[in-house]
């Protein structure tokens, strides 16, 4: 079974949250549009950490291309979920430009997967 690396990128609450239910909560339809715009389940992405932050910050939450420069946003990379998870789990979200995004349906239950909660030593 291939695998492939990818991020979650969250903030302190959200990486505490996800530690101790050991669950990535995916987005469901009660959650705002703008959070799930390419569907309901879990978005990550393959930018690893150790890339400019404004670059994550772009791909994530920034789809006019705009330089993000909210404080609030910055917080939301903080801390960095990584998980080596099935090829076949997750759907590369394609005709996004240059963004790299992928979706899980569904959450993501953490056992039995790789995977790594650490805070990002780049922001």
């Amino acid at each position: 079974m291939s695998k492939i690396t990818l991020y979650h990128y969250t903030n302190k609450a959200g990486a505490d949250g996800i530690d101790k239910s050991k669950v990535i909560k995916g987005s469901t339809y009660e959650t705002p549009a703008q959070n799930r715009r390419h569907g309901t389940g879990v978005y990550f992405t393959s930018i690893a950490p150790n890339k400019n932050p404004k670059s994550i910050l772009l791909n994530n939450y920034d789809d006019a291309g705009h330089v993000v420069n909210s404080k609030r946003l910055w917080a939301k990379i903080e801390w960095v979920v990584e998980v080596a998870i099935p090829v076949s789990d997750v759907k590369k979200v394609e005709g996004q430009g240059n963004r790299d995004i992928y979706l899980y349906r569904g959450d993501v239950k953490l056992s039995g997967l790789q995977c790594s909660i650490y805070e990002n030593p780049y922001v």
